[in-house]
């Protein structure tokens, strides 16, 4: 097994921006085969052992920042990638129930899904708040699937991906954010919410990054 400690890393985040220097999770050291120890967990099923990692679509909706359509095309690879590795592939929708909302509004075309994503699985969660874990069903789904590692995308890094990369790490999860499919609003932001996410226990690096990888496993 590759030790993968706490090994600095520099990788691009696929942004004019450059570099940022960032840090492996220090938990993922060891693979937890039913013991104690963190790190990602392997669910056996028939004496088959079945993928604990998925692919995390957030809020890529109609009323989303229209940067998303800087990171469609690099989205939609990640879903090809996932697949090809037979990850789960798992969309996050936001539903705004505030009165007088008028975005991500419940049973709108705002609150639908992105016609240029692709949609490769039912496995579609709906939340109400910024963090995706107050899914019940997501949360739910998660925990009977032995699913403890995920890959993040989508939007917004500053809100919704914030919170959930954020209250996924401090529960114990092991969260990659793949940084050229993650957009913003404010596309200032994106380097500190990178060195954000990295702060608070996340790996990051490109989907190049990522698909150049030797699996953990």
């Amino acid at each position: 097994m590759r030790d993968l400690g706490a090994n600095q890393l520099r990788m691009n985040t696929g942004m004019n921006t450059g570099t940022v220097l960032l840090f492996r999770n220090k938990h993922r050291d060891e693979i937890n085969m039913g013991t104690d120890t963190k790190g990602p967990s392997l669910l056996v099923q028939g004496g088959t052992v079945v993928m604990s990692k998925a692919l995390v679509v957030i809020d890529i909706q109609n009323d989303i920042t229209k940067h998303y359509r800087d990171i469609i095309d690099n989205i939609n690879a990640a879903i090809d990638w996932a697949v090809e590795l037979e990850m789960t592939v798992i969309y996050i929708k936001h539903n705004n129930l505030s009165p007088g909302t008028r975005t991500f509004k419940p049973n709108t075309r705002g609150a639908e899904l992105a016609p240029e994503l692709k949609v490769v699985s039912n496995h579609i969660f709906v939340k109400t708040k910024a963090n995706a874990l107050t899914s019940g069903d997501f949360s739910e789904y998660i925990r009977e699937n032995g699913i403890d590692e995920f890959y993040i995308t989508g939007a917004d890094a500053t809100a919704c991906v914030k919170s959930t990369c954020f209250n996924m790490a401090r529960a114990g999860y092991t969260v990659h954010v793949i940084s050229d499919c993650v957009t913003s609003y404010n596309l200032k932001k994106m380097p500190e919410m990178l060195a954000y996410y990295a702060d608070k226990g996340c790996e990051i690096g490109t989907l190049n990054d990522w698909q150049n990888c030797p699996s953990p496993v």
